[in-house]
């Protein structure tokens, strides 16, 4: 060109923007990717193949263009060599044709790579998008929030003079001094004389809000002290922890205690309670296993021995993950700083008794039995009525086939919580067993009463109608019923045989020829607790 057509400075700029594009497009569109990846979900081994990918890019920026467009290029000579005809977007020109045609198939080339390279800066302006609102959501999550959760306003008080503030310090300290006399009324009149003297005392601020959350059980002064307190300090971690605490066990707001967690640990990283209790919610509320077990391993770094999170870890190992071993040895750790935590005992003893013919627990099942009624055993010598120790200690020995203290165990049970389905359930079953059949009836009834269709009191009620009573009408609807609470579950077979039975009798007058009066047990579940005495079906009846 002449001096005189020379490009424009957005031309050149344009070109250079190009030309930048065409060597380090893809490496800085890779580069977001891998930074945006890592503000959403922190370290992990992806994140590593991630950069694996951009230091592999960078190594091959100066031929990447050639790297790229090569097989793009060669895909379009064979398009115009072998479908001239039927691909008219690739439709080049014929080989050996006129040579005029050669210029407006390079222009559709060159509108087609132009096409990908705006479609990929899309993706890559799609990206700075998101990471742009990462960072916005951060920095505002940062802010001091002046508004209450339900939406009142709440103007922060001007700057008081430093004799007030000294004043303010010292009624809040003397209010502490109080608290551990547990002179309520003094530590409020002390706490409110420090917020006359400086409504915006941190100290008092959060030490009211505590007062009202726990001795004096107002949520909603609470509720407005710690959000007072969090737009005084916006980094005074203890107001942030305890506000989270109470959106999270009073309020049932998940989101915004979630987010005061995360800004607890933005201000202190290795809060215990807030990580335990992230971690707890992350585990609780969003079945979140990976990123709740995260924090509770950070916890763990923190305190060793920290019993909340050793107990919620161990839960988490237990019901989530089916990792038994690990699950037992963190609830032994709990045992031996507090040997009578009952929310572990019943934890660890469920575990060994489910658990007890698994190889994963590497002790033989009667071992694991005794521990376990062990376990139940401490409980009750912590609370003689507690109605889970009871019913599960009982249900041990039924296994056992120790009837008698079963029995004791039940009627503990009973008395304690008359409505337990599935203590009347087994103990109408355990008297079945030791034949007592009208006492058995009674119990079963009682089920039925409160409207629960439990399957094996139906199959061992119609047990006693059609072995006992002769009733094989009442057997049947009895059978009927149970397979239509339960039609596709592992326990339809239990019924099965029985409403058979019923209808062979019912058609022949003859029980001996269609069953047996013994049951062979290989239609029932293991378990020889869940295990009713069903008649099977003979061959000839079937």
């Amino acid at each position: 060109r002449s001096e005189a057509a020379q490009p424009g400075v957005a031309r050149r700029a344009w070109d250079a923007l190009c030309r930048v594009e065409q060597d380090l497009g893809s490496c800085i569109f890779t580069l977001v990717y891998f930074w945006v990846y890592f503000v959403l979900h922190g370290m992990t081994i992806r994140l590593f193949f991630i950069g694996g990918i951009v230091l592999l890019q960078f190594s091959f920026q100066l031929q990447w263009p050639r790297f790229v467009w090569q097989p793009f290029n060669t895909l379009c000579e064979y398009a115009r060599d072998w479908w001239p005809d039927r691909l008219s977007l690739f439709r080049l020109g014929h080989k050996g044709g006129d040579p005029r045609r050669r210029p407006k198939g390079d222009k559709k080339l060159r509108r087609l790579q132009l096409l990908v390279k705006l479609l990929l800066w899309a993706i890559f302006l799609v990206m700075v998008f998101f990471f742009v609102s990462s960072l916005w959501d951060s920095w505002e999550r940062a802010q001091p929030h002046h508004t209450m959760r339900s939406g009142n306003p709440f103007t922060p008080t001007p700057p008081v003079p430093k004799e007030a503030q000294h004043a303010a310090n010292v009624l809040c300290n003397e209010a502490q001094k109080a608290e551990a006399r547990r002179a309520w009324p003094e530590v409020q009149s002390k706490l409110q004389a420090a917020l006359r003297a400086d409504p915006s005392n941190v100290c008092a601020l959060y030490n009211y809000g505590r007062l009202l959350d726990y001795v004096w059980q107002d949520g909603d002064m609470a509720e407005h002290m710690y959000v007072r307190a969090v737009a005084a300090s916006p980094k005074h971690i203890h107001s942030l922890r305890n506000y989270g605490f109470f959106l999270y066990y009073v309020r049932r707001d998940y989101v915004n205690a979630e987010a005061m967690f995360r800004r607890a640990l933005d201000v202190q990283p290795d809060e215990i309670d807030v990580l335990s209790g992230y971690g707890s919610l992350l585990y609780y509320v969003h079945r979140n296993l990976p990123k709740a077990q995260t924090m509770f391993q950070r916890a763990l770094k923190v305190v060793p021995e920290h019993i909340n999170t050793l107990h919620t870890y161990g839960k988490l190992l237990h019901y989530g993950r089916a990792d038994y071993a690990k699950a037992a040895s963190l609830y032994d750790r709990v045992l031996a700083v507090q040997p009578n935590h009952v929310g572990v005992l019943l934890d660890y003893a469920s575990l060994l008794y489910d658990n007890s013919d698994r190889k994963a627990l590497d002790m033989p099942k009667a071992q694991a039995l005794d521990k376990a009624a062990a376990l139940w055993d401490r409980v009750l010598g912590v609370h003689p009525d507690h109605v889970d120790a009871l019913f599960f200690l009982g249900r041990l020995e039924h296994t056992r086939g120790n009837g008698k203290r079963a029995e004791r165990m039940y009627k503990r049970v009973l008395a304690a919580a008359p409505d337990h389905v599935s203590a009347i359930s087994s103990y109408g079953r355990l008297l079945y067993a030791a034949n007592r059949t009208n006492a058995s009836l009674e119990m079963l009834f009682r089920v039925f009463q409160t409207g629960c269709e439990h399957i094996q009191s139906l199959v061992v009620a119609a047990d006693v109608y059609f072995s006992h009573k002769g009733d094989t009408n009442r057997a049947g609807e009895l059978y009927l019923r149970a397979l239509r609470a339960s039609p596709l579950k592992s326990i339809t077979p239990i019924g099965m045989p029985g409403l058979a039975c019923v209808l062979c009798c019912n058609a022949t007058k003859s029980q001996d020829l269609c069953c047996h009066p013994a049951s062979s047990g290989e239609a029932y579940e293991d378990d020889a607790f869940w295990r009713p005495r069903t008649a099977t079906v003979s061959v000839d009846c079937l």
